[in-house]
C-alpha cells in the first residue's frame, strides 16, 4: 500500500469489458444495448488483427454527512464538510468500466487457436488538480493457446478469484453505469486508473488484474475448471512482505444453459512477516455467484467469505488485513453478499441491487472501541436506468446509497454509540462502445 488514503483508489477500474466479452458471463445482447464487438482491421498471413474499446463520461453528484469524527480518510466517504456539517461534491469522471483501447490478434493453426491481447486503460479525471493528467494503466497484455485439451493464458489479465461475482455486477447492473464511485476526493481508489466501483466494497470483491499463468479445461457437461498461478501480493501495512510461493486461484464454472450459469472460486496465498521471521499466515477465500436469464428478466446473487481478504479487493494492502491478538497477529475475517436484478425492454434496461460487506472483530478487540477503529459493515443500494441510442451509445442515470456502520464505540463522554454514515450518489452519463 502506497498510503492509507490511497487504499481505496485500488483500481477497481473494473476493466471487465473485453474479458467478459469472451465468456466470463452471459452477454447483454438480449437487452439490445450496444455490445462489445471487435472490429477486424487487418488480416496478414493468417493473423487477424481487431480493435475494440469504450469511452464514457459521467456527472457524479454526492451528498451526505462526513465520516464520524476521528475516522481515518480511508474509511467511509471523506470530503471537507460545509458550515452545516454536510458533504456535497460534484465530479466528472468515467464509468464503472474505464475508458480503454484494446488490440487483439488471433490465428488458427490446425485445431489450435493462438491469440493475444494488448489493452490500455485510463480515466478522464484526475485528483481534483487542474494541472494533473490521469494515469494510463497497462491492464491487459497476454497470450493464449486454445485446443481440444483446453486453454492456457500467460500474461496480465483479470484474476480468477471473485470474477464470477463482479461479472454479474457488470452484466446485470453496472455495465453502462457507475454505482459507487469508490471515493469522492480522488478519482478512484489506489488500484490504478479505475473510474468507479459499482458494487465493489458492498458485497463484492474486485479480482484485480495480475500477472498469471492459468489453465482451463475443455467444457464437459457445461462444467469448466480454471486453475492459475499468480504473482503474489504483499501487504506492507502489516509488514507481510515475504511471499515465498505464488498465489493459487481456481474457479469451477457451469455454463451449460442459456438460462442459468454459476461459478465458485477460491484463493490461497502464504505471506510471511518481515519483522517476525517465524510468523507466516495464509490468506484464504471462497466466492460464488449464480445468474438467471428469464427472458427479459435477469437475476443474480453472489457471496464471499475468508480471512486476510479485504473490503474492496482480495489481499489488498489495507489496515483491516490483520490485527494484534496479544500473542501475535491474526488475520481478520471478511464476508459479503449481493442480490441483483434487471428488466430489459428493448433498448431500455432498468436494474438495481443490494449488497453488504462485513468485517469481523478478533478475540483481542474490545467490546466497544474507545477510538474509532474500522467499519463493521458497508451496505449499498443501487438502481439505474440505461437507454441505448444511435446504435453505439448508452445514456445512463443511476443511484447508489453507501451506508457505512462502524463497530460499537464509546464517545468522549463515555456514552456507548454506533458511528454511521450514509452517502448518496446520483450519476448521469453516456458511454460509447465499439
Amino acid at each position: 500500500m502506497k498510503s492509507i488514503a490511497s487504499v481505496r483508489s485500488f483500481s477497481v477500474g473494473v476493466g471487465l469489458f473485453a474479458v467478459l466479452a469472451v465468456g466470463l458471463g452471459p452477454a447483454t445482447a438480449h437487452a439490445q444495448l450496444p455490445s462489445p464487438e471487435a472490429l477486424p482491421i487487418a488480416k496478414v498471413k493468417g493473423w487477424e488483427l481487431s480493435v475494440d474499446g469504450r469511452m464514457s463520461a459521467f456527472l457524479s453528484f454526492s451528498k451526505g454527512p462526513p465520516p464520524p469524527p476521528g475516522s481515518p480518510t480511508w474509511q467511509g466517504f471523506d470530503d471537507r464538510p460545509d458550515a452545516d456539517g454536510e458533504t456535497m461534491s460534484t465530479r466528472i469522471r468515467s464509468g464503472f468500466v474505464s475508458n480503454y483501447l484494446g488490440w487483439s490478434l488471433r490465428k488458427d493453426v490446425g485445431n489450435h487457436k493462438i491469440s493475444g491481447r494488448f489493452a490500455l486503460w485510463g480515466n478522464i479525471s484526475q485528483q481534483r488538480d487542474k494541472t494533473q493528467s490521469p494515469d494510463v494503466d497497462l491492464r491487459e497484455v497476454y497470450l493464449r493457446i486454445d485446443g481440444p485439451w483446453g486453454g492456457v493464458l500467460a500474461g496480465r489479465n483479470l484474476g480468477v478469484f471473485s470474477r464470477g461475482p463482479i461479472s454479474l455486477d457488470y452484466d446485470i447492473v453496472h455495465n453502462y453505469g457507475l454505482g459507487s464511485p469508490c471515493m469522492i476526493v480522488n478519482r478512484s481508489p489506489s488500484w490504478g486508473p479505475i473510474a468507479a466501483c459499482g458494487h465493489v466494497g458492498f458485497g463484492i470483491l474486485f479480482p484485480a488484474y495480475n500477472a498469471q499463468i492459468s489453465y482451463n479445461t475443455p467444457q464437459f457437461a457445461g462444467l469448466e475448471l480454471t486453475v492459475g498461478l499468480f504473482d503474489p501480493a504483499a501487504v506492507k501495512e502489516q509488514s507481510y512482505t515475504r511471499t515465498p510461493l505464488p498465489r493459487v486461484e481456481a474457479e469451477l464454472a457451469y455454463k451449460g444453459s442459456k438460462y442459468v450459469h454459476a461459478e465458485v472460486s477460491g484463493s490461497w496465498q502464504r505471506l510471511g512477516n518481515a519483522t517476525q521471521t517465524n510468523l507466516n499466515v495464509d490468506s484464504t477465500g471462497v466466492a460464488g455467484s449464480v445468474g438467471l436469464n428469464l427472458g427479459p428478466v435477469q437475476l443474480g446473487a453472489t457471496g464471499f467469505a475468508g480471512q486476510g481478504l479485504g473490503i474492496w479487493a482480495a489481499i489488498e494492502d489495507y489496515p483491516v488485513f490483520s490485527a494484534d491478538s496479544g500473542s501475535g497477529y491474526v488475520l481478520r475475517r471478511q464476508k459479503g453478499f449481493t442480490g441483483l436484478a434487471a428488466v430489459n425492454l428493448g433498448s431500455t434496461k432498468i436494474a438495481g441491487g443490494v449488497g453488504q460487506t462485513m468485517i469481523s472483530k478478533v478475540v483481542s478487540d474490545p467490546e466497544r472501541f474507545t477510538a474509532l477503529n474500522f467499519p463493521a459493515k458497508q451496505l449499498g443500494f443501487s438502481a439505474g436506468i440505461y437507454q441505448g441510442v444511435l446504435e453505439n451509445i448508452v445514456l445512463a442515470l443511476d443511484f447508489f446509497s453507501a451506508n457505512t456502520t462502524w463497530h460499537d464505540g464509546v464517545n468522549d463522554q463515555g456514552t456507548p454509540y454506533t458511528p454511521k454514515q450514509t452517502m448518496n450518489f446520483i450519476n448521469l452519463g453516456a458511454t460509447l462502445v465499439y
